[in-house]
């Protein structure tokens, strides 16, 4: 049997009617006929002959034609997938075709041949067995009754698992309930969208996607069947989901390159564009398919410079070398960019242009600041209050500013574009080519604050040098930048200045006054020799120090600030200060500004005496002249007081810091204790303690001691009873002793003198004739006498 060439067309054009596609091109006919004649000649090699005989024995000829077609279904399937890498689509319509092959087997084989094809029971289990897709009968309660070996590998069970087991069993939960749907609207005679899609469960723990037909199935006598073909397309839809993956993310790199791209048909219509278009022109973006030209530039006709219509015409990338400026819209005053590439198909045909759009808008502004600022650049070197020449890296002069011309007298035109050396010889003698090759070769920069250089107008100068290497973003030598800062006459203006500093530090620190130099935020900047001195602290420690941490009030040193910024100068100001040790030291100074070259106060000058001595001898004067008016005071009142009590003693005394001084002094004339007046009253101190008090001379020439006994309240004031005194004085080499006794020489008594709670002085009388006590009412005139005493005192 030979397989002609008319049969291999009809088989096709068969298959390609009834599927209802597109007739396949020469690639995939040569395939299909290819597969067809490999089938048929393999069998004739093995018969002899007939290939039907060798397929089918000596049967009718109609049932070799239809195994024949499961033959050939098989090889189709088979070789397409593997040989032709063909998709699950493409396979699935071969496996079609040689399904309708097999109807027109059983159509011309007749009715007779049909029957007997059908009876053959054995026939149909051995094509079930053999075919490549899972075949599977379940009945309406979702019990399979029977499963052909190729279920086997999609769920990982024998067919004796399977036959008996409920579907839902290889199901999930969501996957069983969508099966029962379909079963139920399959027995209820409903026609549900073929093919379905499941994930059932596999026996390893694995999952696989089966794709089924389900069918009706009503034998004669029996309750309806389902037929359920299922096909494992695991691979495929795994490759689905890898390329539905890529396809986004090149989907997500398309609208988020950030550029606009549209792709555009031959007729300059958009047919696709990413969402950056859709945002930079959105007045023309959504109306359908669009031309170009229309959306880009809203005009009706293509332009003479459009990139879509020149890579066309060319067959080659073009790009737009004109910036597009967007006039109106929310991005106003942007520029773009536009290029184009033509696509081909695979016979060299092109069919779209693709068209992106750049927003260059800020490139654009880059440019004209760039050409801004390499203007700006240009005028500030050419005007710089410092000297700048660059060099190449061969040495010759590139720039040679102004400052260069009017400081040396050298016009740019005698050294532009020359060697720096053969202009200049002696630089090389003074090292200077030395430099400038270190800075080309270390890519460091230089640096030499006083560089002795001998100049061709102007002799000798002191230069500040700084040598800077050029590079450019590769790190590559452009060549070197020369700043010359000439400072000669700066170098002797310093000079003079450290003179005049020397001289005024010194007058500064001979100064016997002491001066403080004192910031307007009240910071010790300097101080004087005299200074530390005064005040026994060092420089060192003074200087950054708060100045009014050394007023005894600190409002005093606000004040004065305050007052030199009024009034700008504040004249002999008696101040109190205090030193390291916490002595106070009276000071008389006055502050002036210091202003900077603005006539801005800068800090204060402040120059003072210390005044300290002065005062304390001002107030001992004023103590001799206060105690000299007391004694005439004291030495009446003693006196009235002693003469009219009748008593041979009585002193008064004046507090003076913690001791009482005598001030008046009475003795009866005629008694011994008479002779102790002199001494009572020659610098004597009384010293009160809590048994007694004490009394010293100064030099020495008087003391005494006087016991207390107890204490006589009487009006609301107390005075001490002494019982006791012992006298001791030294004269002219003797001493002599006098002791008191109250039993002896009557009774003794030291009042206080005291006005609203401040102590001013004592009192003190005895010795009534024939030890006599004092009288109640001698009480009341003591107390009256102590407070117009007390009051005397205290004025």
């Amino acid at each position: 049997m030979r397989l002609k060439q008319s049969d291999i067309e009809g088989m096709l054009d068969r298959w390609t009617r009834r599927e209802g596609g597109a007739a396949p091109d020469e690639a995939g006919k040569r395939a299909f006929e290819r597969l067809v004649r490999r089938a048929f000649s393999r069998n004739s090699r093995s018969s002899g002959g007939n290939p039907l005989l060798d397929i089918c024995g000596p049967e009718a000829a109609e049932r070799d034609i239809a195994r024949l077609a499961i033959r050939l279904k098989r090889h189709l399937i088979s070789h397409a997938t593997r040989r032709l890498h063909a998709d699950p689509e493409t396979a699935r319509n071969i496996g079609g075709a040689m399904d309708r092959l097999l109807e027109d087997a059983l159509d011309r084989a007749g009715a007779d041949g049909g029957a007997s094809l059908l009876s053959d029971r054995e026939y149909f289990r051995r094509l079930v067995e053999n075919a490549l897709e899972g075949i599977l009968l379940i009945n309406e309660q979702g019990i399979i009754l029977s499963a052909n070996p190729a279920v086997t590998p999609m769920v990982g069970y024998g067919p004796e698992e399977i036959v008996g087991a409920h579907v839902s069993r290889f199901l999930d939960e969501q996957n069983a309930g969508f099966a029962q749907r379909v079963l139920g609207a399959v027995f209820n005679g409903q026609s549900p969208v073929m093919p379905v899609e499941l994930e059932v469960m596999h026996k390893n723990g694995g999952r696989r996607v089966i794709e089924y037909n389900v069918k009706l199935l009503r034998p004669p006598g029996s309750p309806p069947l389902a037929q359920c073909v299922a096909r494992d397309i695991t691979v495929q839809h795994t490759l689905g989901q890898e390329l539905q993956r890529e396809r986004d993310k090149l989907n997500l790199i398309v609208q988020s390159i950030g550029a606009g791209l549209a792709l555009v048909d031959l007729d300059y219509r958009v047919t696709w564009m990413n969402d950056t278009v859709r945002e930079w022109f959105p007045d023309n973006a959504g109306q359908g398919r669009i031309k170009c030209h229309k959306l880009f530039f809203g005009s009706d006709e293509p332009c003479g410079d459009c990139v879509a219509a020149i890579a066309k015409k060319n067959r080659a990338p073009a790009r737009a070398d004109k910036l597009v400026t967007s006039s109106a819209g929310p991005r106003a005053g942007c520029y773009y960019q536009f290029s184009a590439a033509p696509l081909f198909d695979g016979s060299g045909r092109i069919t779209h242009v693709l068209e992106m759009v750049q927003d260059v808008t800020l490139s654009h502004i880059t440019h004209e600041k760039a050409y801004f600022w390499q203007e700006f650049f240009t005028k500030v070197v050419h005007n710089a209050p410092v000297g700048i020449v660059t060099l190449e890296p061969s040495g010759n002069v590139l720039t040679w500013n102004r400052y260069m011309e009017q400081t040396y007298a050298i016009p740019g035109s005698e050294v532009l574009g020359r060697n720096l050396f053969e202009v200049f010889p002696n630089l090389v003698d003074e090292g200077f080519d030395d430099w400038i090759r270190r800075v080309m070769e270390d890519r460091e920069p230089i640096m030499e604050f006083d560089w002795r250089h001998e100049t061709i107008n102007l002799g000798a100068r002191v230069i500040e040098v700084m040598l800077y290497p050029l590079l450019d973003e590769r790190g590559e030598l452009l060549g070197v930048a020369y700043i010359n800062n000439d400072v000669t006459e700066r170098r002797h203006m310093q000079e003079e200045l450290h003179q005049a500093r020397d001289f005024l530090g010194s007058l500064f620190d001979a100064v016997t006054d002491f001066v403080f130099v004192v910031g307007m935020d009240g910071t010790i900047l300097d101080v004087n020799r005299a200074t530390e001195e005064i005040f026994h602290y060092s420089a060192r420690e003074l200087k950054g120090r708060a100045w009014r941490t050394l007023f005894r009030n600190p409002r005093e040193c606000d004040a004065l600030i305050g007052s030199v910024r009024r009034k700008a100068r504040v004249d002999y100001m008696e101040l109190e200060l205090v030193d390291s040790e916490g002595g106070v030291r009276h000071v008389i100074q006055s502050a002036a500004p210091i202003a900077n070259f603005r006539g801005e106060p800068d800090a204060l000058a402040v120059i003072g005496k210390d005044i300290t001595e002065f005062k304390e001898m001002q107030e001992r004067m004023m103590r001799v002249q206060r105690l000299n008016a007391l004694g005439e005071l004291a030495m009446g009142v003693a006196e009235r007081a002693r003469s009219s009590l009748g008593l041979r003693l009585c002193a008064v005394l004046v507090k003076d810091d913690d001791v009482y001084r005598v001030v008046g002094f009475s003795g009866d004339p005629f008694h011994s204790v008479a002779s102790f007046k002199r001494g009572m009253l020659e610098g004597s101190m009384v010293i009160p303690g809590e048994h007694g008090y004490c009394i010293e001379s100064e030099d020495g020439s008087f003391s005494a001691y006087w016991r207390k006994r107890e204490k006589l309240y009487r009006k609301g004031f107390y005075m001490d009873r002494v019982d006791m005194g012992v006298i001791r004085t030294l004269r002219n080499g003797t001493v002599e002793e006098y002791l008191w006794r109250e039993e002896e020489e009557g009774e003794f008594i030291s009042v206080p003198l005291e006005v609203g709670g401040e102590d001013t002085g004592l009192l003190w009388m005895g010795g009534k004739a024939g030890a006599a006590s004092f009288r109640l009412e001698e009480f009341d005139l003591i107390s009256t006498l102590s407070t117009q005493l007390a009051v005397s005192l205290l004025n």
